[in-house]
């Protein structure tokens, strides 16, 4: 995951030319249930996620929306 949407503020990473969808994560919330966050040399933000299966939870979500119209479909 990238620390802000492409071309805003400088960001060049994190995110793919092609993204289509933007989950916006809860980060406060995530650290405060023990789920780590690392920043690459490059500004992506990384996780390992929890469980087997290393997902992060949809309860750590702010919201999600298209990146082009900017529609909400979880918030």
């Amino acid at each position: 995951m990238g620390i802000g949407l492409p071309g805003k503020n400088g960001v060049i990473s994190g995110m793919r030319f092609n993204c289509e969808v933007v989950v916006d994560i809860n980060l406060t919330k995530a650290a405060y249930f023990g789920i780590q966050f690392f920043r690459s040399e490059n500004d992506v933000v990384l996780t390992p996620g929890t469980g087997e299966q290393g997902y992060l939870s949809p309860e750590f979500f702010r919201n999600v929306y298209f990146l082009n119209s900017g529609e909400y479909f979880y918030q």
